[in-house]
């Protein structure tokens, strides 16, 4: 059982760090267009500033206790991997509000005038539809706990 967190733990931190570590080399080092977003997910112009942190806070506390879903798919093989992308990807936009107060998007799609996005943008979709899959492969059990 302690191997498997510190091996999720050491997950988290590595995807957190590999995400900081581009986002740095962007601004400092390797001068390719970026932009400092200071609104919601996918550009959607709202603007929550402390707000924001204080609401995505209180949203992750409510899911979390959210304990018919996560209790049983924590026995799932795979949960705790969607967790940790996911979380990954949430704290290290996080840091970038607290820090800079706006997320750093770097990556730039010209297809259908697609919004910017980052390393962290991806850890979380990635973990969204992982976790979005065992929820819906586990439907029936779920909802007879």
């Amino acid at each position: 059982m302690l191997k498997k967190v510190i091996f999720y733990l050491s997950l988290l931190i590595v995807l957190i760090f590999f995400d900081q570590f581009f986002k740095q080399a962007i601004i400092h080092q390797i001068k390719t267009p970026f932009i400092c977003n200071k609104f919601f997910s996918f550009g959607i112009n709202i603007s929550f500033g402390y707000l924001g942190i204080i609401l995505f806070l209180w949203l992750s506390f409510f899911f979390w206790q959210r304990k018919n879903i996560i209790f049983f798919l924590r026995k799932k093989r795979g949960t705790q991997m969607a967790l940790a992308f996911i979380l990954a990807g949430a704290i290290s936009n996080l840091i970038d509000r607290v820090k800079q107060g706006c997320v750093i998007d770097f990556i730039n799609i010209h297809i259908l005038n697609y919004p910017w996005f980052n390393l962290a943008d991806i850890f979380i979709v990635i973990g969204s539809f992982y976790l979005g899959l065992l929820i819906l492969i586990n439907k029936k059990e779920i909802l007879n706990t």
